[in-house]
């Protein structure tokens, strides 16, 4: 039996048709990305008059706790490869998340509109989107890199990597984030999850909630 009010399940419909739509357009970008040549460019030689106004006298040239902190964060190579595929994959997440938050909302917000919507889009419980564990670690960033530092004290650090497959992610430096391209997943903070479940589910909900479906339930 459906209670809630026409106008409000189309207006949620068209909101997660409009969210499932980017995530999938996001899912290309990243695979178009993976397919940039991400040769890094050459190295710029500095210049040798510029070199000597940095130079600096022995006594002035202990590095600071900063300067230390600062170097245990390996760098990524932000080429046009790696910009790609993590703005895609910010992207398709952002996406997900916001799909994920219409079917199934925080505890005290779930309604029966909620329930209604998923039943008009024929999405089950046993969906990757109802997995708040990924969604919640990028809505909340900051706060887990304080407890990722916390817990890997003076420990140097790695983030934005691409890699081809899993088995060459172990390094010395802690991986924030790192892609890895022949299973399309992220490992976050220790954690890997595949994004091409998710990629599939949006595309579900894309075509099912689309303004020209046709779908609707009756009461």
């Amino acid at each position: 039996m459906v209670s809630t009010e026409p106008q409000l399940l189309e207006m949620l419909k068209l909101a997660a048709w409009q969210q499932a739509a980017i995530g999938v357009e996001a899912a290309g970008t990243v695979r178009r990305s993976l397919r940039i040549d991400d040769t890094p460019p050459p190295p710029i030689e500095p210049d040798r008059v510029l070199e000597g106004l940095l130079w600096r006298a022995p006594e002035q040239q202990r590095r600071s706790q900063a300067q230390v902190a600062r170097d245990l964060v390996e760098k990524p190579s932000m080429n046009r490869r790696v910009h790609g595929v993590w703005a895609g994959t910010q992207l398709l997440l952002s996406a997900a998340a916001n799909v994920s938050k219409l079917l199934w909302p925080p505890g005290r917000d779930s309604s029966d509109h909620c329930e209604d919507l998923r039943a008009l889009l024929g999405v089950d419980g046993g969906w990757t989107l109802k997995n708040r564990e990924l969604r919640d670690g990028f809505e909340h960033f900051g706060q887990k890199i304080v407890t990722w530092v916390a817990d890997h004290p003076g420990m140097p650090f790695s983030d934005s990597k691409i890699l081809h497959s899993s088995e060459l992610a172990s390094s010395d430096a802690q991986p924030i984030r790192t892609f890895v391209e022949d299973t399309f997943s992220v490992i976050f903070m220790g954690q890997s999850f595949e994004l091409q479940p998710i990629e599939e589910e949006l595309n579900s909900i894309r075509d099912a909630a689309s303004p020209w479906a046709g779908t609707y339930l009756e009461a």
